[in-house]
């Protein structure tokens, strides 16, 4: 046991302090009304209506429970998903419509994003399972695991392998989060010094990158790299190649000139990053480059405006084995690996991807 000089608070400090440590607790349960929500298709069950609990029940059987129901959306009417109402029927029932972040939630809905797949993703019982283990990694009872793997029995995407429903959320929410970045990626970063070349995006989903690649650099010839799993489901796109293979496995990268990556190398440890990093070493030219786009974590002391949402998503990569990282990790990955770092460049589109970073064969 340790004994320290322990930190004192005023009167007034204890009253500020409490109700915000409550808040933070209270999070989860949010969190797993959420899920309910979306499990159950809630949101489609409403969609442009306003309908009573009893309404809702009645649309989705009799096996679900009214009153338990009604306990989440009554809370959930509270952060903005449902606006709550009495009925004008004078029975005063509790009513429901979807607010704006409600209908995000919703799935179908042409020309409009689903985040539906999000909230499956981050709170689906594998990875909830994971951040329950979090105290017993953190203090060495399980060296050499990740959280999830330890709750699970094994990684996260030998678990999507087996689980493709669950696959299927993670891939639909990382197009999510490209189409969201797909402007910063195309103006904040020179295509055009690539004319005549070929391009692979190495774990490319649903070919969403090199699709508006192809569109404004015709003379770009584009390849979309995945799993076969996931390949499987993406539709064809006029002019991009669709190839499937395994990263880890430089036999089965396409010949291409440059390698693109968004958020791929943040879901592995540092010593699997190597292992990819090496892999494409192999596959590509002694003049290929790889071109790199994530999240670019400030150096200690330093802030920024989204720094809470890095490092909030650096906790999530913590749980299944990745993480993120700053410039001077993300050198010495490079730098084990046969590459060095040309430029850094910042990203205008804001969230969690916040740079580009092109490498060059550093034995060259």
């Amino acid at each position: 046991m340790f004994s320290t000089k322990k930190a004192m608070l005023t009167e007034d400090e204890i009253k500020s302090g409490v109700p915000q440590i409550l808040d933070l607790n209270m999070a989860f349960f949010t969190q797993q009304c959420l899920y309910t929500m979306v499990k159950l298709r809630i949101p489609d069950v409403i969609g442009a209506e306003t309908l009573s609990v009893k309404e809702i029940c009645q649309r989705l059987g009799d096996n679900v429970e009214q009153d338990l129901l009604f306990r989440q959306m009554r809370l959930l009417a509270e952060v903005g998903i449902f606006v709550e109402t009495a009925s004008e029927d004078g029975e005063n029932q509790y009513c429901y419509s979807l607010a704006l972040q409600g209908k995000l939630l919703q799935t179908g809905v042409e020309g409009q994003p689903s985040m539906a797949c999000g909230v499956h993703h981050w709170s689906e019982q594998p990875v909830w399972k994971a951040w329950s283990m979090l105290p017993e990694i953190t203090s060495g009872q399980a060296k050499g695991e990740s959280p999830f793997k330890r709750a699970n029995k094994k990684e996260i995407f030998t678990y999507y392998k087996e689980h493709p429903e669950s696959a299927e959320h993670f891939n639909e929410f990382m197009s999510f989060f490209s189409d969201g970045e797909l402007r910063g990626i195309l103006n904040d970063f020179d295509w055009s010094v690539f004319n005549g070349k070929q391009i692979c995006d190495i774990g490319g989903c649903y070919g969403a990158v090199m699709k508006v690649v192809k569109e404004k650099f015709p003379d770009i010839t584009t390849i979309n790299f995945d799993l076969p799993e996931v390949i499987e489901k993406a539709e064809s796109i006029p002019g991009v190649q669709m190839v499937t293979g395994d990263m880890f496995d430089s036999s089965t990268i396409p010949s291409c000139n440059v390698v693109f990556m968004k958020h791929i190398l943040h879901d592995w440890d540092d010593e699997d990053c190597i292992k990819i990093m090496k892999s494409l070493h192999k596959a590509l030219p002694s003049d290929g480059k790889v071109v790199i786009c994530d999240a670019i974590l400030p150096k200690p002391g330093v802030t920024n405006p989204i720094a809470k949402s890095q490092k909030a998503l650096d906790m999530l990569m913590a749980i299944i084995g990745g993480r993120e990282r700053n410039q001077d990790q993300w050198r010495a990955i490079f730098e084990a690996s046969g590459w060095k770092i040309d430029s850094v460049l910042p990203m205008t589109s804001g969230g969690p991807l916040t740079g580009i970073i092109t490498t060059s064969n550093c034995k060259v």
